[in-house]
Order: C-alpha cells, then structure tokens, then sequence
C-alpha cells in the first residue's frame, strides 16, 4: 500500500511536469490532453534516496541519543568569561572559546587613550581591543584578525541587538607569536585606532556613539596574552597602569558547578587529553567540590562510571549521586598518586530523582585534578551506549540511511580524534551548534547504531574546506584512510588499527564507547558530499 500510494504519487507528479512543460510551449488557444495510467512503472526509485541526517546539532547526541548523563565530560567548555591568569607582567587567557572579554576601569571615563601590547599564543582568531564598554550590549570593540583572521574592522553594539560592523574594513592578520603594539584614542563620537604605529582607524560615530565606559581586552576562538596596559586621559594624566585584578570567579567548566569552600580553576598543565582538566583544591573544612544537574534516576538502575583523577587527599574522594540533601548511592576510594588513573564506579540510587545530582566530592585538606568523567546507565550500556527509548524511536522509524557526522560539524570534523579509547579521543576543533564535541560518539558508534536499527551508514567526508588550501592532499588522505578504517580488510594499515584486539583498544564492558564486530569485519560505505 504505501509504495503503490508512493508510486502514484510520483506518476501524478510527472504529470503535472509533463503538463506545465506542454502549456509553456503551446499555443494558447490549443487544448493539451493527457493520459496517465499509474499501474504503469516506468522507472523505480531506489528506496535509499529516503534516509535520516544525524549531526550533532544542539545535543542531538550529547545529552541526546548517546546515553551518556555527563555533560563536558572532558572539561573542555567554558562559559563566556574564559580563563584568566596573571603570569610575571602578563594577563593570559587561555580559553579557546568564542567571545571571552576582560572589562576593567571607571564606567565614567570618557576621552582617554587605552594602550597595551598584544601576542596570540594560538588559534583561529586575533584580538578584541574593548572601549567604551558601557555594560555587556552595549560597547565597541576592535576586531584585530577577525573573520578567520582575514581582516581588522570596528564593531558596536547596541542594546536591543547583536554588535556588528560600524567602520569600513583593513585586510589585515594577526601573526602567532608576535608582540603587537595597540593604542586607541576616544575623543568624543571620534575614535581612533593605531597598530603598531600604523594608523587603521579614524572614525567618527555619528549615530547615537557611546560617549563613556569601561576598556577591555578579549579574544575569540584565540588563546593571546597582554602586557603593559595603561589608560590616560587626554591630558596625560595615567588612569590605570599595570594589570587588572582577577576576582575569584571559581572557574569551573560549563555545565559544572562548585560547592564548598574549596578553590577551582581550569588548568592546562598536562590534562589527561585534549586542553584542559579540573582542578579542585580544599583546606578541609568542609566537603567541596563540582556537581552536575539535573539527571533523571530510576530506583534499581544501575549506573556505571569512571573518572580520571590524580593528587592528593587525606580523607579520599567520592562520587555519588544526591536528591537535594539525600544521597542515593556513593563510592569512596583514597586518593595518593601525582600520576592520572581511572577510577571506575558503580551506583545504584536507592530511590527515583527526577532532579538528580552527581558529585565529585573532596574529603579532607588536599588537591585533585579530574578528566574524563563518564555515567552511565546499565539499560543504555546494554543497548550499545545509545539511550534506550530513543534507539527505539529511531528503529521504529525504519531509516534505510542514515547520513553522519552532518553538515557544517562534517566540515570540522577529524575521524581520528573519534576512535580508541575514550581516553585517547581529543575534543571537536571548534564549539559549534551549543557543544564543544569531546567525540565520545565517533565512527564506530555510528556504524553500529545504523546496525542495530537496520540503515545503511553514509559517511560524510571533511577535505579541508576551512583551513589552508596545501594542505588539501593532507585531508584526501585521511578520507583514503577513513574509507580503509572502515572497509579494509585485518592485515591493511588501518583495517588493523580497527580490528585491534579489546585489551588494546580497551574493555568493552569498562568503555561502551568503542569495538563493534560490525565495523571490525568491515562493512561500512564512505561516500563523500560534493
């Protein structure tokens, strides 16, 4: 029934075509008559025309169809207000996030000269030279090396809206590694802007200009430091010399939160993979630590986990699962080792939460440093990792494909980064579609998700589109590899790197997140999006 309704369909489509075509070339006053018989095929559509498109666009696989319950499980997101430090005449910021600003200074200056030094240490990006910066709306700033470093241009914004670009543009780029000389002068609705003496910017606002507010330095998509800031009235009289004090923020990751007296900060010293690992220190007054909310908790379920961890705490540490002030389920263990291990768990609440918490809580005088956090429950581990009633959902609509890893995430996206251990795996280059990507969810979750629900996997392809063009042979060879990862047989390079026995790759029944023997035979097809 539905391929006859489906065929018909077609047929009265084609007829419409067919119609439309015949009018456009036919005299008006001429009749044109048409047969069509739909018990007649003529041609068949392949039924795999038809398929579903899985990208990892707002939590549709974190949070979403993978079953993991932790959320920036590796520490590698961060809120707007990035990572901040002080180191010897240096501020630092180390966030590689999208809109991080540092504002400092009197709301009620008005004409002043802001100078300072500027060195990008890595990423996409430049600067954000901040001015006039009323409240978080409404500012201006200087783009140095915005645009995928392309160009330098003032942008305003304006309460009510997004900023956006006031100036004319300078092609222009910001170069890692080196020292940039930057001095701005307000004079009024006029502002102006120097590089390294060279002056880009002689603007006048003559549209409702900000006319006081604080300065600021920021970056996106860029980790830089800055040394040698100052403000001057016009006068010359020295408003602020040297570096800005850096308030507690009790810097904890996205989706995190602190409890306790403890300190916390973000640190990119040796993290167990990627950027960055949390750490959490205590004097032992009392408990502190990160939590997360809310997670749903069924009584009887069990959870099974593990963490990253290493430091030193004289009471231990423990994980455990909280509804409001009651513990469900928890698990202790000491902690005396400067070197990471993994810690595995198993919780079995002693009731249902529908605003469930997780902990990780420091029990005594001490430091710790946490990565690779990972809950899950037994019913979604039994289902291959997948969320059990989504799986379901996603069965029952019978996809004869499933298209991965998607569209704009394709484009960014390393398959190397989404095999091994989990452990091994390092973040998504970029934050996109609300999550910065720690690709628990790689290419062999995605082949045996298309397994267990019957489709076909289509692979879409990343061939550099974003980064330099020489390096385009770079990117065909790792689709070249990607396809014989996936289609190779045991004793090719990468057909053995996929068919590597469990111990090597790790234990199944510790990490879900790796070994189909659907994809160790071989089996899927890579096809690539032109």
């Amino acid at each position: 029934m539905e391929r006859r309704a489906f065929r018909n369909a077609v047929a009265v489509t084609t007829a419409l075509l067919v119609l439309a075509a015949a009018w456009a070339g036919a005299p008006p006053e001429k009749e044109v008559s048409l047969s069509v018989d739909p018990t007649v095929v003529t041609n068949r559509i392949d039924l795999k025309i038809y398929g579903h498109f899985l990208e990892h666009i707002y939590h549709s696989v974190n949070g979403g169809l993978w079953g993991e319950l932790i959320w920036n499980r590796s520490f590698e997101e961060f809120e707007g207000s990035g990572l901040w430090s002080v180191s010897g005449d240096r501020l630092v910021q180390k966030s590689p996030a999208e809109n991080v600003r540092f504002l400092f200074g009197s709301p009620e200056w008005s004409d002043y000269e802001f100078t300072l030094e500027a060195r990008k240490l890595e990423g996409a990006e430049g600067f954000l030279i901040i001015f006039r910066s009323v409240n978080k709306d409404e500012f201006y700033w200087y783009n140095l090396g915005g645009w995928g470093n392309k160009r330098h241009a003032l942008e305003k914004g304006v309460k009510g809206r997004r900023w956006g670009v006031v100036s004319p543009s300078v092609p222009g780029r910001i170069e890692t590694g080196k020292w940039y000389r930057i001095r701005v002068r307000c004079e009024g609705a006029r502002l102006r802007v120097w590089l390294d003496d060279r002056l880009l910017l002689d603007f006048t606002d003559g549209k409702a200009p900000h006319l006081k507010g604080r300065v600021g330095v920021g970056t996106w998509l860029t980790k830089a430091e800055f040394r040698n800031l100052k403000v001057t009235d016009l006068k010359g009289r020295v408003l602020f010399r040297g570096l800005p004090d850096l308030e507690d923020r009790r810097a904890v990751a996205r989706f995190w939160n602190a409890f306790g007296k403890g300190r916390f900060r973000l640190s990119d010293r040796e993290p167990l993979n990627s950027d960055f690992s949390q750490v959490i220190e205590s004097d032992g007054e009392e408990e502190t630590g990160v939590r997360q909310k809310p997670l749903c908790l069924h009584k009887g379920e069990k959870y099974r986990g593990s963490l990253w961890v290493e430091g030193r705490v004289r009471g231990g540490v423990s994980v455990r699962l909280r509804d409001g002030t009651r513990i469900l389920a928890e698990y202790a263990f000491a902690l005396d080792d400067e070197k990471w291990r993994r810690v595995s768990f198993e919780l079995e609440p002693k009731a249902d939460a529908v605003e469930g918490v997780f902990e990780i809580a420091v029990r005594g005088p001490g430091r710790v440093r946490v990565d690779q956090v990972s809950l899950m429950s037994e019913s979604d581990r039994a289902a291959g990792g997948f969320r059990s009633d989504l799986l379901r959902a996603v069965e029952a609509l019978r996809p004869p494909v499933i298209r991965w890893p998607g569209g704009c995430f394709a484009e960014w996206y390393r398959w190397k980064s989404g095999i091994g251990p989990q452990e091994k795996r390092v973040k998504y280059p970029i934050k996109i579609w609300d999550d910065q990507d720690v690709n628990s969810f790689g290419t062999d979750e995605f082949i045996r998700l298309c397994r267990r629900v019957g489709a076909e996997p289509l692979i879409v392809i990343n061939i550099g589109s974003h980064d330099d063009p020489a390096k385009r042979p770079q990117y065909l060879r790792e689709a070249c590899e990607w396809l014989e990862y996936c289609n190779g047989p045991p004793d090719s390079t990468w057909g053995a790197v996929r068919a590597l026995p469990r111990e090597v790759l790790g234990d199944r029944q510790r990490n879900v997140a790796h070994g189909s023997e659907e994809i160790r035979r071989g089996g899927a097809r890579i096809r690539s999006r032109a």
